[in-house]
């Protein structure tokens, strides 16, 4: 039923959806995708903490996901990036984490 809407009313409804729900929704087929991933990404915030190597690996791959899919890029329109750690971080993966904040920023051309 939601497919036959038209799509200016699709992303009506997609607006008010809650954006932990957005990913399932974007992967029901392209033409959800299409609609979905201008609003899933419009806003991104990362915050990784340096010590848990599994979140920053986590942040590391969206910034990739920005570099590898213009579409993506296109979709972001404000970014916000905090650095949080308690203790000395591992330089390794500090240079991973602004390695490829640096690759997706260079992409980024609608931020506001």
């Amino acid at each position: 039923m939601l497919a036959q809407l038209p799509t200016e009313l699709k992303i009506n409804i997609l607006e008010h959806v809650d954006k932990k729900t957005l990913p399932a929704v974007l992967r029901a087929n392209s033409t959800f995708r299409e609609i979905t991933e201008p609003i899933l990404y419009s806003v991104v915030a990362v915050a990784p903490f340096i010590e848990n190597a599994e979140l920053c690996k986590i942040v590391i791959e969206c910034f990739r996901t920005m570099v590898a899919r213009p579409s993506v890029a296109r979709a972001v329109r404000r970014l916000y990036v905090g650095l949080l750690w308690d203790t000395k971080p591992d330089s390794d993966i500090i240079g991973q984490v602004f390695g490829a904040f640096g690759d997706a920023l260079a992409k980024l051309e609608n931020l506001e």
